[in-house]
């Protein structure tokens, strides 16, 4: 007979008290609601096409796939090429417009409180990477601020890197 300490006794008993909880509950998909159901990919599309379409955004929308089987894959992808062609999202523009910190000269800048500015630039990434149009612009500007990285948690670089994001990288992103 094996014995066992009172801590192991403890941590036994929550697990087993944990895991009969669990049981009990529904499934997290059910509790999620139906599933969204998207348009399938055009017939004329092949599997390579999902792939480039998938390296070349945060993931094709279904609006940016039918757009590539109307033009085609390589019209699309000289499209994305020329970022300034391509109109914004209304959505993505109204809602970076409260990000205020963004559009501070970098003197100003200073005068936001830290964790402000580095929410405001992380949540005007996750917007433009959901809302934007120009998938493989904001692609290359995640990839170079990934290269070129200032970590916002050291020093003055909490409000510079807003200053950089804009004026570095986003300009030379292609």
């Amino acid at each position: 007979m094996t014995t066992c300490t009172r801590r192991q006794f403890i941590t036994l008993s929550a697990l087993l008290a944990g895991s009969a909880a669990l049981s009990g509950c529904a499934s997290p998909a059910n509790l999620l609601g139906p599933r969204r159901i998207f348009d399938h990919w055009p017939n004329e599309a092949s599997a390579n096409a999902w792939r480039v379409l998938n390296r070349i955004s945060f993931g094709p929308r279904p609006e940016e796939r039918r757009r590539a089987a109307e033009i085609g894959l390589k019209a699309f992808i000289e499209e994305q090429l020329a970022p300034d062609s391509l109109n914004e999202d209304r959505r993505a523009l109204l809602r970076a417009r409260r990000l205020e910190s963004l559009h501070l000269d970098a003197s100003d800048l200073f005068d936001v409180k830290r964790e402000v500015a580095a929410r405001e630039l992380q949540q005007a990434a996750v917007l433009r990477a959901v809302y934007s149009r120009r998938q493989l612009y904001e692609v290359m500007v995640n990839f170079w601020s990934d290269h070129f990285n200032i970590t916002q948690l050291k020093g003055d670089c909490a409000w510079l890197k807003t200053v950089d994001d804009r004026e570095v990288i986003r300009p030379h992103a292609l």
